[in-house]
């Protein structure tokens, strides 16, 4: 996942976070089902606001640090892995 994402400032479908993640719809369901993407339900339709799939990124984005070929430490993103 990317933390640069440029996320719409409108309520988004499953299908449309799973573009932004480049997951699965079903894997955005799970997100939800378990609890760690929070999402607002109208009649049958999940929508996710843009401020909870920010700060979901936010929140499973780390930065590791590698040894470059050179000696020097270069800075890496990576994702956690999700535990269900």
């Amino acid at each position: 996942m990317n933390p640069q994402v440029e996320i719409p400032n409108r309520l988004l479908s499953a299908t449309e976070v799973a573009a932004l993640l480049n997951v699965s719809r079903s894997f955005v369901y799970k997100l939800i089902d378990y609890g760690n993407l929070p999402c607002v339900r109208i009649r049958r339709a999940l929508r996710v606001r843009p401020e909870a799939l920010q700060a979901f990124i936010e929140k499973n984005s780390t930065t590791i640090h590698v040894q470059g070929a050179g000696g020097d430490q270069v800075s890496k993103p990576e994702a956690n892995r999700f535990r269900f």
